[in-house]
């Protein structure tokens, strides 16, 4: 009954509400309205600076054996990795690891924006 009286007043207050917010700018410049939502979008981006916060170390931690194990670095720095069974595999799957767990948030949050065409 309380989450029921609680998601009522939030309605109520961002219908109510939201053509003060319209205008005002976030933290990273884009338009928000209550409760860190997209001005007309509907989509709820709290938390999401922190997520791509531990998103970004992650893949940039991940993405040293890939730079390490490129061949493209390796004839730039003028060095070679070293050479195990699998070894010129980790380039590629490091790459896909890092693609995948850095880029699909910015997938999934751009279906719906997408679909309500105002992305």
């Amino acid at each position: 009954m309380a989450d029921r009286d609680h998601n009522h007043y939030e309605e109520h207050n961002r219908a109510e509400h939201q053509p003060e917010h319209d205008g005002h700018a976030g933290h990273s410049g884009e338009r928000t309205g209550q409760n860190g939502e997209h001005a007309g979008h509907g989509v709820d981006h709290t938390g999401h600076e922190e997520m791509f916060r531990q998103r970004f170390w992650i893949s940039l931690i991940l993405s040293i054996p890939v730079l390490f194990f490129s061949p493209t670095m390796q004839n730039w720095l003028g060095y070679t990795a070293p050479t195990f069974p699998g070894s010129q595999w980790v380039t590629p799957i490091f790459a896909l690891i890092v693609f995948v767990y850095g880029g699909v948030p910015f997938l999934q949050m751009a279906v719906p924006e997408l679909r309500n065409r105002k992305p």
